[in-house]
């Protein structure tokens, strides 16, 4: 594929040139340029975003990404990926990591996408439901008429936690 440029204007109005080598990686590109469209595309997505996109995607050189192993079975994100990218989501706060994930999922970036979601789960790995109280400062207890509240109103949560019958 040629290396040409797609500009993609951020949430905020800026134009974000990148190259088109994301078409193999964005299924929602892909289909918006096949659709005609590859003049200055509108995308749901922050500028701060958009640069960590790009950011990664040129880190890898827009090659084939090794796909994570599921489940992640670690908290040492290092041994389910590299180093680099490790350091690349260390140096992102919670917020940060939640923007990109709805960046990777809006432009439908499978990749990114699980890359994102096996760091959040590598944070989760080998810690108490007491410590994830204490980080996230839950002082309610978890009684059964909230869990099964919790569980009606949002069943795609638990729907792969729950045995098939």
């Amino acid at each position: 594929m040629e290396d040409s440029t797609l500009n993609l204007i951020t949430r905020e109005g800026t134009k974000f040139p990148i190259s088109q080598k994301i078409l193999e990686f964005s299924n929602f590109l892909k289909t918006t340029v096949e659709d005609g469209n590859d003049e200055d595309i509108p995308v749901d997505i922050s500028t701060y975003s958009m640069g960590k996109i790009k950011e990664f995607f040129e880190h890898h050189e827009y090659k084939e990404i090794k796909p994570i192993r599921k489940p992640i079975k670690t908290s040492n994100y290092t041994t389910i990926t590299s180093e680099w990218d490790n350091n690349f989501f260390t140096n992102m706060d919670e917020d940060q990591i939640s923007d990109l994930v709805m960046g990777a999922g809006y432009l439908q970036c499978d990749i990114l996408f699980d890359y994102c979601l096996a760091f959040i789960a590598s944070q989760f790995k080998d810690i108490t439901p007491d410590d994830i109280k204490r980080k996230y400062n839950v002082t309610e207890e978890i009684t059964e008429e909230l869990e099964e509240k919790i569980k009606a109103e949002h069943p795609y949560i638990f729907r792969d936690l729950l045995p098939e019958n």
